[in-house]
């Protein structure tokens, strides 16, 4: 190998190591910088019975273009002696501290429910190739352009959020910098797009 090839080779390789080191400095002291150590959020134990049994805000989507509530009435009941029967609502549940983890077979419920905000961490192009029915597109690294939207939801608005997988870091960080915001019902769906994709659940194209 000639000198003049080996010496190419020498710069390249100071050039990729230089753009490594930048990245890592870049990474560190930005404010939407991705946390090399994966942190433990603590798993959701409780049914969702007990988990929404607040009542949650019902967003105007004139205004936010997200996934519309649905809110059913509850039948009236037929004499004095039905309201004397009717069951006890149970106490709403305070808000939780932190964000919660949730398995599939919630956030399948949670969608299926359509009572809760649901935001698609992913980049615009993976959105728009397959998403969850009736979410909402919020990138991550775009974060800082959607700040409007995002300030429009009630801070107690239950809001479930997903990326691609376990590895993908970009639902913990959108739900991290929300939590940043003051919101309150903070909930990451970790197996992601991949886990809801493998189990066949509906998808929007």
């Amino acid at each position: 190998m000639s000198n003049n090839v080996k010496k190419l080779f020498k710069e390249i390789g100071s050039i990729l190591l230089l753009c490594i080191m930048l990245a890592f400095i870049y990474n560190y002291f930005s404010p939407k910088g991705i946390s090399l150590i994966r942190k433990e959020l603590p798993k959701d134990t409780t049914s969702l019975t007990e988990l929404f049994a607040a009542s949650i805000q019902e967003v105007d989507s004139s205004k936010t273009d997200s996934v519309h509530f649905q809110q059913t009435k509850p039948e009236q009941p037929q004499s004095e002696q039905a309201i004397e029967k009717k069951p006890v609502q149970p106490k709403p549940k305070e808000s939780w501290k932190g964000i919660k983890i949730i398995s599939v077979e919630q956030f399948a419920q949670l969608v299926r429910e359509r009572q809760t905000l649901i935001l698609d961490a992913r980049e615009p192009d993976e959105f728009n190739k397959g998403r969850v029915p009736g979410s909402k597109n919020i990138p991550y690294l775009q974060v800082d352009n959607y700040f409007e939207q995002l300030a429009m939801f009630p801070r107690d608005t239950t809001v479930a959020i997903y990326c691609n997988n376990l590895m993908c870091p970009l639902g913990r960080g959108l739900a991290e910098f929300m939590e940043q915001l003051e919101f309150k019902r903070l909930l990451l769906f970790e197996e992601g797009w991949d886990r809801w994709e493998r189990e066949e659940m509906p998808v929007e194209r």
